[in-house]
């Protein structure tokens, strides 16, 4: 068998069999890492998503700052069930929590008589107290509509009503717009969106971790958060 001069061979196209592996072997390592590297971070990020859904479910504020306190105004943000939201706002009004209470995000077609209604038609000097917002849309909406009215009262302190997981978000678009202003948060809890459930209210209550539904509402309003305080932080 006639032997190939390797200068032929590679000048023909042949690569050297022990070079040939090496580079293989060189391929295989660097493909070896870099779906290490990816696995291991694929994990990390899920682990640190995790991390943060449990932080920010489990300490879903529940309980209202310093309840007997009175404020300048009670402050209530309308959305999903904004009716009840409404009326327990109006019920901290009737305690005399606050001399006077503003809605925020009305819908345009409601009318003053028409939400007053809902309230069980309060008495006069009750209504006049009440105020109506109706340019907001959402919540960085609501903060920038309540603040106008706010500064145009020269008030100093209001106290915040809002579901219990839109709270933080709420407090932090408000704290933008109202830096001055002493906020204090009374959140409501929906039902299937408490933390934990108190042995005294097991029935119907369902703790937010438990249910599909209220697990993707907690997860989106997550993402909500985090995309509102990345926009305030960067300000």
């Amino acid at each position: 068998m006639p032997r190939i001069d390797p200068r032929t061979a590679r000048s023909r196209g042949f690569v050297e069999p022990p070079r040939a592996l090496g580079l293989f072997l060189q391929i295989v390592l660097f493909a070896w890492f870099v779906i290490r590297f990816a696995v291991a971070s694929a994990f990390t990020a899920a682990f640190a998503a995790l991390a943060l859904l449990l932080w920010f479910g489990f300490t879903l504020p529940e309980t209202p700052d310093d309840a007997a306190a009175k404020t300048d105004a009670i402050v209530v943000l309308t959305g999903q069930r904004g009716e009840e939201r409404v009326q327990q706002a109006y019920a901290l009004l009737q305690q005399g929590l606050a001399s006077r209470l503003f809605v925020t995000g009305v819908d345009r077609k409601v009318t003053k008589p028409e939400l007053l209604k809902t309230l069980g038609d309060p008495p006069p000097e009750m209504a006049a107290r009440i105020e109506l917002g109706f340019r907001a849309d959402d919540t960085r909406g609501n903060a920038r509509e309540t603040a106008a009215w706010f500064n145009s009262q020269n008030l100093k302190s209001l106290r915040l009503v809002t579901a219990s997981y839109h709270m933080r978000r709420s407090v932090l678009w408000f704290g933008r717009d109202m830096p001055d202003a002493q906020i204090l948060r009374h959140p409501l809890v929906p039902k299937g969106l408490a933390v934990q459930c108190p042995a005294e209210a097991r029935q119907g209550c369902v703790a937010w971790w438990s249910d599909l539904g209220t697990s993707r509402r907690v997860v989106r309003e997550l993402v909500a958060f985090a995309a509102a305080l990345v926009y305030v932080t960067r300000d």
